[in-house]
């Protein structure tokens, strides 16, 4: 596993530097056989395919060390101080940004749609019952006031987009408040802080994968940009 640092052209690794060295020279050899012609010449066909593979790595990797590299695509700080709190929320946020995303890509037209067969939620109803699940562990902390709810069947996308920025600053207030003190649980809440954030994430990422999934079989294919998002490759947008 290769661990980069922004900024600088050393590559640290936590893997030997020996192997680091032998994915180069492997990724040398198989560029020059490649410009040779002479790739048929190596040892095997297994050998070969590990030399293309360590040369696409050699590739990758010279793309991550690139100083010019674009600074979007560094979703956090890599030479910030650690703080647990703090990186806690900021997971928990990220988390929660991303299915905010989710729905201003997503095209209209799909919101509510039927999926195929006769079982199965439709992309409103998961997001409905997402919002629900935020509002009543809202609404145990304490939150005031409470986000507004959401309709399986009537609900707009328009609509849900708001609504999910509500929950997600009310939780994150609630968390963000109970860490300061050195709570150990947001007031009545069934679980410890931190494993209470963990079920959330858990189940916001659970239901998005869901929402992907049923947008693709409905047809709607996301770009790779889109993809790097969702995933915290790149930066997310600020809210709108």
């Amino acid at each position: 596993m290769i661990r980069v640092c922004q900024g600088s052209k050393r590559l640290p690794t936590t893997a030997s530097f020996a192997t680091f060295q032998l994915w180069l020279e492997f990724s040398k050899i198989g560029r020059e056989q490649r410009r040779t012609g002479n790739l048929k010449s190596l040892a095997s066909g297994a050998t070969a395919n590990f030399i293309v593979r360590c040369d696409k790595v050699y590739l990758r990797l010279r793309w991550y060390a690139a100083p010019n590299r674009p600074r979007e695509t560094w979703s956090m700080a890599v030479a910030r101080a650690l703080n647990l709190e703090r990186e806690l929320l900021e997971a928990f946020e990220h988390c929660y940004r991303a299915t905010d995303y989710l729905l201003q890509i997503l095209p209209a037209p799909i919101w509510s749609a039927k999926p195929p067969g006769e079982n199965g939620r439709s992309i409103a109803a998961i997001v409905a019952h997402m919002q629900s699940v935020r509002n009543m562990f809202a609404k145990i902390g304490g939150a005031d006031p409470l986000p507004v709810s959401l309709d399986r069947s009537r609900s707009t996308l328009d609509e849900a987009r708001p609504a999910l920025q509500q929950s997600r600053e009310a939780l994150t207030k609630l968390f963000e408040a109970a860490l300061g003190q050195g709570q150990a649980r947001v007031k009545k809440m069934p679980r410890r802080l931190v494993n209470m954030m963990s079920y959330l994430m858990q189940h916001d990422a659970h239901h998005r994968g869901q929402i992907c999934s049923l947008a693709r079989v409905l047809g709607f294919r996301m770009s790779k940009e889109d993809v790097m998002r969702l995933w915290g490759w790149k930066s997310l947008p600020a809210d709108k």
